[in-house]
């Protein structure tokens, strides 16, 4: 019941106070544009270049939003299978033998493509028929990996913290969710051994402050090689560099003081790849909150705060665009934008659950139960005292030829009256606190609404 109202209470958050309108219109656009044959196009508006990597990213978004029913999950996870062979696109790149198992045929075989495609299935759940060519990607992944103990676009290109911290992640979720060989097992974990200690070999550090640059051995600071670092040492073993991660964040932090939010730039531009594909990626840095959410900080942290204010100031018709490289929604910024929104409110609604429900809600809510339970005790021995009055007397007179004639039927509806008063009871009293639970909670949470309406949904 507590969780299904709090779904409620988020609906209505996003509907009166963030969006100004209804949650689903909002995802709409992202929902309509899946085509189950061809997947997720980039362009949310003119749909023609259909990609792993933006399907994925839309599949990993509006799951973890719970938009996706079972049958709709089903056909992203056919899809992603479809377009590691298979694209509608008019570019394609035919693999080489050795790379078969690996996604796909249009970005080409690639770190990228295959780490995400793999990431979408499992952290989905996937666990169908084709969990074994899984499986062959992940290894194949493994392989992928350079004498420096770090990932490039693929293995032709220069290592990068960003492909290496996907990977990473890929891999451990490949350790934990697929049925390994003892001898897979192991080339698994050193190849994240050895990932982990590139990523280590790379950090730089400037007075309190940590960093990574874009490209292995040089380059400038980089926030989002900062993050994607922070993540893999954080999902490797967060007290043993907690104070790397803190030192990370203190940088992220720093270089988002006198702006609006972090710069959006290309973090990976590849001109020599193995299949001569030009590939370009640019950091949505918007969606920053999703793993700094996850690191422990604040969501009315600066570092939280800006990126929502800035999600709610830039949305255009369709979704979100990527400033400075195009101007309609895109699929991939659309889908990181509702998914870091959506996770916000939710780590917000836990702060206020946190504050407010480990002592006042629980005795409010058993004070409301002593008061009726009192209230019906009281009833009972009015109804004991008048019983014994001369008036009752007098009626009883009367019951008792009353009972003569009708005894059967009365004794009948008596213990039918007994049973349904004592099987509503419990569920009477349930209502009673749900009902004050709810609007208790939802008092809290327009209170707090009204608080911070200012700080947070500035114009």
């Amino acid at each position: 019941m507590l969780q299904k109202n709090l779904l409620k209470i988020r609906d209505f958050y996003f509907s009166t106070q963030f969006f100004e309108d209804k949650f689903e219109n909002i995802c709409r656009p992202l929902l309509q544009c899946f085509n189950p044959e061809k997947g997720v196009p980039l362009d949310i508006e003119n749909p023609w270049d259909y990609y792993t990597s933006t399907t994925a990213t839309a599949l990993l978004a509006l799951y973890h939003m719970k938009l996706l029913d079972s049958e709709t999950l089903s056909k992203f996870h056919e899809v992603i299978f479809r377009l590691r062979d298979y694209t509608s696109n008019p570019v394609i790149k035919k693999k080489l033998p050795e790379d078969s198992c690996a996604w796909d045929v249009s970005e080409s075989a690639s770190v990228w493509t295959t780490a995400l495609a793999i990431w979408s299935l499992l952290e989905t759940g996937y666990r169908g028929d084709r969990i074994s060519e899984i499986k062959k990607a992940l290894l194949w992944l493994t392989d992928q990996q350079k004498p420096g103990g770090g990932w490039g676009f693929d293995i032709k290109c220069k290592s990068r913290v960003f492909f290496t911290a996907l990977v990473l992640h890929v891999l451990k979720l490949g350790l934990s969710l697929i049925d390994l060989t003892q001898d897979e097992t192991y080339r698994i974990s050193r190849a994240i051994k050895n990932g982990i200690q590139f990523i280590l070999n790379e950090q730089k550090s400037e007075r309190n402050m940590t960093y990574w640059t874009t490209v292995e051995g040089g380059g400038d600071p980089d926030p989002t090689s900062t993050l994607y670092a922070l993540w893999a040492l954080y999902e490797h073993d967060t007290d043993r560099y907690i104070d790397l991660i803190n030192k990370g964040l203190e940088f992220i932090r720093n270089d988002l003081k006198g702006k609006e939010i972090w710069e959006i730039k290309e973090i990976v531009a590849e001109t020599e790849t193995k299949y001569t594909v030009h590939k370009v990626i640019v950091s949505f840095t918007p969606a920053f909150p999703l793993l700094l959410l996850r690191f422990g900080v604040s969501p009315f942290d600066e570092m939280c705060i800006k990126p929502i204010m800035w999600l709610k100031k830039n949305k255009i018709r369709h979704g979100w665009n990527l400033p400075r490289y195009s101007e309609h929604a895109l699929s991939f910024t659309t889908a990181l934008a509702l998914w870091t929104i959506n996770q916000w409110h939710r780590y917000v609604i836990k702060e206020i659950l946190k504050e407010h429900t480990r002592y006042p809600l629980v005795l409010k809510a058993l004070r409301n139960r002593i008061t009726v339970l009192l209230i019906l005790t009281v009833g009972l021995v009015v109804f004991n005292v008048i019983c014994f009055t001369p008036l009752i007397k007098y009626i009883n007179n009367i019951l008792v030829k009353f009972v003569e004639h009708y005894g059967i039927e009365l004794s009948l509806l008596s213990s039918i009256l007994a049973v349904l008063g004592i099987s509503g009871l419990i569920p009477t009293l349930r209502y009673i606190d749900s009902r004050f639970l709810n609007r208790r909670i939802s008092g809290l949470i327009q209170r707090f609404i009204k608080k911070v309406k200012h700080v947070i949904y500035a114009e």
